[in-house]
């Protein structure tokens, strides 16, 4: 059956194969661009996880001197 100008009307089973084919598309490109997403969000709570590594007496000290420090600068003590 052709249409106008010569070119084939599409049935109604081709129109709905083609939907189907660009809804799975679009479900394919969302759940991958959901997964890289998802893992970028992973990555900085990671690195601070793997940066804690300092006991508490080093971080104690760490902060008494940074603490002491700004004490100097203020004129205190």
């Amino acid at each position: 059956m052709a249409g106008p100008r010569g070119t084939a009307k599409l049935s109604s089973f081709e129109t709905i194969e083609m939907d189907l084919l660009a809804l799975g598309i679009s479900l394919i490109v969302g759940g991958l661009a959901f997964l890289v997403s998802g893992l970028l969000f992973l990555l900085p709570a990671k690195r601070k996880i793997l940066d804690a590594n300092e006991s508490f007496e080093e971080s104690q000290a760490r902060i008494e001197y940074y603490l002491q420090q700004m004490r100097e600068s203020r004129g205190e003590r």
